[in-house]
């Protein structure tokens, strides 16, 4: 019997590629051996050569774009805007996450705090910061954090052994059923936000009187400087209020923060914030910045010491409640 009529009598290589190519796949007979990594390496080549091409190369272009879109990935990444990155990254200071996990476990009241922190320089005690926290089940609690050379935990003794003054303040407060019926009317607000506010205290402030004149602070917006020199405006349910000790400084200290407040979005809460010079001065060179806001029965405060006034601001408009404890 020929060969070509009956493949199963194959016993060489040479003839079983013969009868592949002709015949298909050899049959599947005991009796027949050949070399089974030979065959893949000689005729699986050929047969995707002469048979499959139109295939093969269907799948080595979807290959190559498959790897175009990952380098095309990559490369938007790479190029996205930084602040698309800034964001899908940014994370709470890590000394203010360890504050607030403190008072996590300290008191059961509403905790928030600022995601952005200004970093002190060596200059005023840094590079690094450290916290303290404090807890009243009368009154409410407190964060204060401090310039130092190196970080502590939360109410390590060496952070007042190291004398420094503040760096940043904020409070939390939940006021009586007597103080929230006070605040049903925007003067009642006015009048709580005054006395919890740094820069005036419970007897507020003397703003109201028959000497002022109606000032343009820019940006559209018009204030009323007061005889005792104090420069008042309200922006969207925010109140500002400049304290100095001379109209010429107490202006142009208050177009200062209208321009400020052009680049920030502040938090959509009634609140009062005040700009006060060195002990009412003339010089607006150490400005103490102080902010209070009310949320229902919550009311926040925060002093930024002798940050600069656009940091402050800032770091009003990075606030956010704090989940979990």
């Amino acid at each position: 019997m020929d060969s070509k009529d009956n493949p199963s009598v194959a016993t060489s290589d040479v003839q079983l590629r013969i009868w592949f190519d002709q015949f298909g796949p050899p049959p599947l007979d005991d009796t027949v051996r050949f070399n089974m990594a030979r065959w893949q390496n000689e005729t699986v080549p050929k047969r995707l050569r002469s048979r499959h091409w139109p295939r093969s190369l269907g799948w080595s272009v979807a290959l190559v774009g498959l790897m175009g879109s990952f380098i095309a990935g990559g490369a938007w990444l790479a190029v996205r805007s930084p602040s698309l990155v800034a964001q899908s990254g940014a994370q709470t200071n890590p000394v203010v996450a360890q504050a607030m996990a403190w008072l996590g476990q300290h008191t059961p009241q509403p905790l928030s705090a600022p995601t952005w922190v200004p970093a002190p320089s060596a200059s005023v005690g840094g590079p690094d910061l450290s916290a303290t926290a404090k807890v009243s089940h009368a009154f409410g609690w407190s964060v204060t954090l401090y310039p130092t050379r190196r970080t502590y935990m939360v109410n390590n003794p060496a952070i007042s052994l190291q004398h420094r003054h503040p760096w940043l303040q904020w409070s939390h407060v939940q006021l009586s059923a007597m103080q929230t019926a006070t605040d049903a009317t925007p003067s009642g607000r006015f009048q709580t936000l005054e006395g919890f506010n740094g820069n005036v205290g419970i007897n507020g402030l003397q703003t109201t009187s028959s000497r002022f004149q109606t000032v343009a602070l820019g940006m559209g917006i018009t204030g009323t400087l007061y005889h005792t020199h104090v420069v008042l405006w309200h922006q969207g349910s925010w109140t500002f209020m400049v304290i100095g000790s001379q109209g010429t400084q107490d202006l142009a200290m208050a177009r200062s923060v209208v321009q400020t407040l052009h680049h920030v979005t502040l938090p959509p809460y009634t609140a009062l914030a005040t700009i006060a010079g060195d002990h009412y001065q003339t010089q607006f060179s150490g400005n103490q910045v102080a902010i209070d806001w009310l949320q229902g029965a919550d009311l926040t405060t925060l002093n930024g010491a002798t940050l600069p006034i656009a940091s402050v601001f800032r770091i009003a408009s990075s606030w956010r409640p704090v989940h979990g404890h």
